[in-house]
């Protein structure tokens, strides 16, 4: 299956383009958000929530691990920029971080990608010149590109 492929030239776009992919998301979703720092990912993750019916800031939990809002279902937002490995998430509870009756999206996926469910989104962004992101989303599937 071929990936959906997007090149934004801002922010906003990237915003809007994550929006309207999260209306055909359900519960049980997963998105794994992948990319070099400074990609784009919590602006992805931001316009997901959105998507999702979440009306509120929408904030990186790069030190927390996990922010939980209210959408149409439960959102469980994760970011695992500070993690080193597998063992460090050994404490969270598992529906923290794969939240059944909710949408789950994780930045730096990567990290975890062999605990990941069968059954998830992938979403590449990479830096495209100024301002601009290449985003590509798989079904399932990892890309060769994120190794």
């Amino acid at each position: 299956m071929e990936p959906i492929s997007f090149l934004s030239d801002s922010e906003q776009k990237t915003h809007e383009f994550a929006d309207d992919f999260a209306r055909n998301l359900k519960k049980g979703s997963l998105v794994a958000l992948t990319g070099q720092l400074g990609a784009g990912k919590t602006v992805f993750a931001r316009g997901l929530c959105r998507g999702l019916g979440f009306d509120g800031i929408v904030s990186s939990p790069s030190y927390t691990l996990v922010n939980i809002y209210q959408g149409r279902f439960r959102i469980n937002h994760v970011d695992l920029y500070r993690i080193e490995s597998i063992e460090e998430i050994a404490d969270l509870d598992p529906d923290e971080l794969f939240y059944p009756e909710g949408v789950t999206i994780i930045e730096w996926a990567e990290k975890i990608r062999s605990i990941l469910p069968a059954q998830k989104w992938i979403v590449y962004l990479e830096l495209a010149g100024k301002n601009k992101r290449q985003i590509e989303i798989y079904e399932s599937v990892w890309p060769d590109k994120i190794g």
